[in-house]
């Protein structure tokens, strides 16, 4: 699903998340090795607090790459979105900052929601959600 991938992390970028620097947070990409890639020319253009991680995985299960990725982080604080499909507001990296200032042991959630009373899946086929919703900026 490299094109949805695509989109998180443009959702999770500095320039689209409001009160935020690119020292505040980091983003660390991990994809399991597929026949379905993301383009490498797109993962050179991440900005500098994105790191990408390739590797190779033969259990059909995200939690190796999860657990991996948990591993790699520098914060105090991991925030995991299991698969590439997930588009954030553009609040919500500082609201999560936020709310772990307030207690140490914080637990942090952000809900999942589809638009409309259609599975996502099924409005873009029927054209009623436009599957590239998000455009890459030439700076990211």
């Amino acid at each position: 699903m490299p094109d949805q991938a695509r989109n998180t992390t443009l959702s999770l970028t500095h320039k689209y998340q409001h009160d935020v620097d690119p020292d505040d947070y980091e983003v660390i990409l991990v994809e399991n090795e597929s026949e379905s890639m993301m383009d490498p020319s797109y993962i050179e253009t991440l900005p500098s607090n994105f790191r990408y991680i390739q590797r190779q995985e033969s259990e059909p299960t995200p939690t190796h790459a999860m657990n991996y990725g948990a591993k790699q982080a520098l914060g105090e604080n991991v925030c995991m979105m299991v698969d590439g499909a997930r588009m954030v507001t553009p609040g919500v990296v500082n609201a999560l900052l936020m709310a772990h200032r307030l207690h140490p042991a914080a637990v942090v959630t952000v809900p999942g929601y589809h638009i409309g009373d259609e599975l996502q899946q099924d409005a873009v086929d029927s054209g009623l959600v436009e599957p590239h919703a998000l455009t890459q900026s030439d700076d990211l």
